[in-house]
């Protein structure tokens, strides 16, 4: 009786053996940070000088950083606002990185300063540009010498 019991631990013992599985295998994680687009200035002091129908166009630097996923946005465009200026949104123009001048919208006193298109090579990046901002030369005689200030809030803006 005790060679069956014995025959019987050896038999099950080989079979619990062979039937272990063996599996191999990996997992890879990926960490991925949503598309932003960041500037290193919100709001620009525009100060412009009018003087005997000339005037000095105001200037200022600003940093643009973005880092955008394809599958979640297909580009950024910065736009900016005239805020607290006197004159009426119409009378101004901007430009960026001294392309031609755009005329800000009279009521929203908006515009779309510069966009671009993300492709396989361009996803992050960071660009140095300078903007300007003038009075349309046709309103220059028409204005009193002196100083015209305000503020432009500039937005980036996911596609």
């Amino acid at each position: 009786m005790h060679w069956k019991l014995a025959l019987f631990c050896f038999l099950l013992a080989c079979a619990t053996a062979n039937a272990q599985l063996t599996a191999h295998g990996s997992i890879s994680l990926t960490a991925r940070l949503p598309s932003s687009v960041s500037l290193s200035e919100t709001m620009l002091p525009v100060t412009i000088t009018v003087a005997a129908g000339q005037q000095m166009v105001s200037k200022s630097t600003v940093h643009i950083k973005w880092n955008i996923n394809r599958h979640e946005s297909s580009g950024y465009r910065i736009v900016g606002t005239l805020v607290g200026n006197e004159l009426p949104g119409g009378d101004f123009e901007t430009r960026l990185n001294e392309r031609e001048f755009r005329p800000f919208s009279e009521i929203a006193r908006r515009v779309v300063l510069d966009y671009a298109i993300i492709g396989p090579n361009n996803g992050q990046g960071t660009q140095q540009s300078t903007i300007e901002v003038k009075i349309k030369d046709n309103r220059l005689d028409t204005l009193t010498d002196g100083t015209y200030r305000g503020w432009i809030k500039l937005e980036a803006e996911l596609l």
